[in-house]
């Protein structure tokens, strides 16, 4: 999606490297303050040196476009797994009287550094629109972190396009059907199902306070995928247009079809 919105002429979206985690406090608050410059700029002006740490030459354009944005991991909390339980369990008793999530994200962590919840606090200052991108199928979430756990095992890889020995492998092993152990995959649907509420919790939050558009992973299925882009193009107040990339439209509930104990896993999931 990324590579998608930065086809268009008056984007510039950032990938997770252009947000600031420096070790240093000096460097990471010199980072901070080129990441508000820089989405301070007006449109045209020359971007270097506001420009914060980037990982791709568009990130960081000879001038200022438009619209331009990150890419932060804001569901990993800091690394909290504590506090996010907490909240999994209030929300599963009260999900309207749960604990805020997103003070949960932002609470100065134990451990570790407080990037997420900087980088969020200079996101706020310049008054950012956010797109959340989630997923509402639990199941299909954890089919797939357990089909990761089969790709490193069996073909030792986690990227099946990573070249061609990793693709003729997996395509080996779904040729010969894959069985999943029910009690491990009911362990990952659960989690995910945690994880699943904790985001959209978060994004509910903020939606309350700025604009937000839920990019939905099962919304980019089939004939939602051009409608999805236009909508997300127009609340980037941008005219729409159309794009080039690498993001595809998936074809839904085809993915899996090699699990040779679907239904026994589809059953065990609908019990309460």
């Amino acid at each position: 999606m990324t590579d998608l919105l930065n086809s268009h002429p008056d984007v510039t979206l950032g990938g997770e490297g252009s947000t600031c985690n420096h070790e240093n406090r000096t460097d990471q608050h010199s980072c901070l303050q080129r990441l508000c410059s820089y989405f301070s700029l007006p449109v045209g002006q020359l971007s270097d040196p506001h420009c914060p740490k980037v990982q791709c030459p568009k990130c960081c354009p000879t001038v200022a476009t438009r619209v331009r944005g990150v890419k932060q991991k804001l569901f990993v909390c800091n690394g909290e797994s504590v506090s996010r339980s907490a909240v999994f369990a209030a929300s599963a008793s009260s999900p309207r009287n749960a604990t805020n999530a997103l003070d949960v994200c932002l609470q100065p962590p134990e451990q570790g550094r407080p990037w997420v919840r900087e980088t969020h606090e200079v996101l706020t200052g310049v008054g950012a629109r956010v797109i959340c991108s989630m997923r509402r199928n639990a199941f299909e979430l954890a089919l797939s972190s357990y089909m990761l756990r089969i790709m490193n095992s069996r073909c030792h890889t986690s990227n099946i396009y990573a070249g061609t020995e990793s693709q003729t492998c997996w395509d080996r092993v779904k040729s010969q059907g894959v069985h999943v152990d029910e009690a491990a995959f009911m362990g990952l649907l659960r989690a995910n199902r945690d994880a699943l509420e904790f985001q959209r919790t978060i994004c509910e939050t903020i939606a309350r306070s700025r604009p937000t558009f839920f990019l939905w992973y099962e919304d980019l299925a089939g004939p939602q995928f051009a409608r999805t882009i236009v909508d997300l193009q127009s609340f980037l107040t941008l005219k729409p247009i159309s794009l080039s990339g690498t993001a595809k439209p998936v074809k839904a509930g085809e993915s899996y079809s090699f699990v040779l104990n679907l239904q026994q896993l589809e059953a065990a999931a609908r019990q309460p």
